[in-house]
């Protein structure tokens, strides 16, 4: 239930709001990091939820990709190739320390 209840917070935060402090806000210096650092955590959650990690790094990557493209419709939002690869990075880190510590669901 909180994989689902992030992804849904994170839909709004990335869509319906603009960029904290603008296009040139707090984030904008580590912007990269924050992205791998979300999506791992989302990945992680899901796993941790008991979802397959097929289906958690599809739904993950499928949904950085359409936030990605909704963003170019948002004022003070960009669409990124950069964030949707970091997305992927923090996706894919999280799923290989979780095949790791032996509790994957392949």
């Amino acid at each position: 239930m909180a994989f689902w209840g992030a992804l849904v917070a994170l839909t709004y935060m990335a869509v319906a709001r603009p960029m904290p402090g603008g296009p040139e806000g707090a984030l904008s210096v580590n912007d990269k990091l924050v992205h791998a650092v979300v999506y791992a955590t989302l990945t992680v959650l899901g796993l941790m939820g008991r979802l397959k990690t097929g289906a958690v790094l599809f739904i993950l990557l499928m949904h950085g990709a359409l936030i990605e493209s909704l963003q170019a419709h948002v004022p003070d939002r960009t669409a990124d190739w950069k964030d949707l690869m970091a997305n992927a990075a923090g996706c894919f880190a999280a799923s290989i320390a979780w095949r790791t510590a032996g509790r994957d669901r392949a």
